[in-house]
């Protein structure tokens, strides 16, 4: 009747509960063997938002679900709110002189990229988009604005919201700050980045789309797939 936890961190020498290797975020599957040829369980799991766990309710025989009330170490608990679809700051420009706004032409202003890596399109209705993780909810997508499967959505920070559906409430510092995507009700962060001094026309996003480690881009892509 008891529970063991391991930490998925890859760092064995920190003692006999921590495993080999970590959990992949966009999904994967997990094998729990007796001996090499004795397979005794496996779950394979979807991507997960930040701070959700995957579990069964009830403990070892119930359906497997996204929960927020994680208990590691105790009897799980079913979910009490409704996982947020699972979606990746991908790329930010700061300091844009090159890329013109669509809706303003002359205009170059601060844009933010959003991927989709699911199978299906992601209605971003009601999901909340900010510059300041202390104030999730300081802007709004409003009905309507979707993402397709495996697509990517560019948000233009600059302040003008009559000028379309992604144009949000604020604007991005290029001496740095954090952009955070958050749940419908404001409590689940979707996705966040924190970045420091930006350089004028030089993009800072993910080596890998939804996976990979931030940084300065040699070439940004806004609203297409990021280059290794």
């Amino acid at each position: 009747g008891g529970f063991l936890k391991i930490w998925m961190d890859g760092e064995t020498a920190q003692g006999a509960d921590h495993a080999a290797f970590a959990l992949n975020p966009l999904g994967g599957t997990l094998y729990l063997y007796q001996s090499p040829s004795t397979l005794v369980d496996s779950i394979t799991y979807p991507a997960l938002p930040a701070d959700r766990a995957y579990a069964r309710v009830p403990d070892g025989e119930g359906a497997w679900a996204s929960t927020n009330r994680a208990t590691p170490g105790a009897a799980n608990l079913a979910a009490t709110v409704a996982a947020p679809p699972v979606l990746f700051v991908n790329e930010l420009m700061a300091d844009n002189t090159v890329l013109p706004d669509p809706d303003e032409p002359g205009a170059f202003e601060d844009w933010i990229e959003i991927y989709n890596p699911n199978a299906t399109a992601v209605d971003m209705g009601g999901l909340h988009l900010t510059d300041n993780l202390a104030a999730p909810t300081k802007w709004t997508f409003p009905a309507g604005v979707t993402i397709a499967p495996h697509g990517f959505l560019l948000v233009w920070a600059d302040e003008d919201g009559a000028q379309g559906p992604t144009h949000a409430a604020f604007k991005l510092s290029k001496s740095g700050e954090s952009v955070g995507l958050y749940s419908a009700d404001g409590t689940i962060a979707i996705d966040t980045v924190t970045f420091g001094q930006q350089t004028t026309n030089v993009s800072y996003g993910r080596s890998v789309d939804g996976a990979g480690m931030w940084g300065p881009r040699a070439v940004a892509t806004p609203g297409t797939a990021n280059t290794p």
